[in-house]
């Protein structure tokens, strides 16, 4: 699917006005097609010679990077423009968000599959959900929320779901804060993978890592009184609450935190 041209439509700014009509589009996706929402922090970037970057340029820069799997696309397309612009400071915002659609469905069927009901089935066929956040305090909430309302979907307790809701923020924020440091140049990639009976959840930072394992025996009663420095007790948590935990360093992707929740 070719980009529309800025041209095409009303192009007054979201947000100025609290009264303004807009013009509608519609567009039929197919697999594989993608959407790039973005500011015009990024289009409106100058170079030396305060020639702006421009939405073509913009446009051919996403043609050449759509491939680009998961979040690399959006480091490559700010990458880009940077380079045009000869800096890396910004005199303006810039925000990119990109989806690509992977094609519709299977309908979901009222009957049940193997005992189980249609909707069960459905989210065990669909494959793993990913999600890309900045390594920023706060967007673990993004992936603690997803995780836990797809361990809803696939039918788990609502108490596993809490405890999963507590693994994957501790896991994210462990991440964010001590594998990437806090850069939010190197994003935290989320893996969810459900089956039929458990659901894996992979933290992916490509920071520097973190201490895996306590020195020692942690005891949660001296960290809760201050006796102790609360510094281990997320991994603790993690470990407490899920069925599996797995620290891993992959070449290919990272350092890997792989947490497994078992449907009981």
């Amino acid at each position: 699917m070719l980009l529309p041209s800025p041209e095409e439509g009303d192009r007054f700014p979201l947000g100025i006005r609290r009264q303004i009509d807009y013009g509608e589009r519609h567009i039929d996706l197919a697999a594989g097609d993608m959407l790039v929402f973005y500011t015009d922090g990024i289009v409106d970037m100058m170079n030396g010679e305060s020639e702006p970057y421009s939405f073509d340029r913009f446009r051919a820069s996403v043609h050449r990077h759509a491939r680009e799997p998961g979040n690399g696309i959006i480091h490559e397309l700010i990458n880009d423009a940077e380079k045009f612009s000869g800096s890396r400071d910004h005199s303006d915002d810039i925000t990119l968000l990109v989806a690509k659609f992977e094609g519709m469905p299977s309908p979901v069927r009222d009957e049940p599959e193997n005992g189980k009901p249609a909707s069960t089935a459905f989210v065990e066929n669909r494959g793993e959900v990913r999600l890309s956040i900045p390594s920023q305090p706060g967007y673990e909430k993004m992936a603690m929320e997803a995780a836990a309302e797809l361990a809803q979907m696939l039918g788990f307790r609502a108490e596993r779901v809490e405890d999963l809701r507590t693994a994957v923020a501790e896991a994210c924020l462990n991440a964010i804060e001590h594998g990437n440091k806090l850069n939010q140049m190197n994003r935290l990639d989320v893996l969810l993978k459900p089956a039929a009976n458990s659901l894996t959840v992979q933290v992916i930072d490509n920071g520097s890592g973190f201490a895996l394992k306590p020195q020692h025996e942690i005891s949660l009663e001296r960290k809760i009184s201050g006796e102790e420095s609360t510094r281990g007790l997320g991994l603790f948590l993690i470990e407490k609450l899920m069925d599996h935990v797995e620290y891993k360093v992959l070449p290919e992707l990272g350092h890997v935190t792989t947490l497994r929740m078992d449907k009981n």
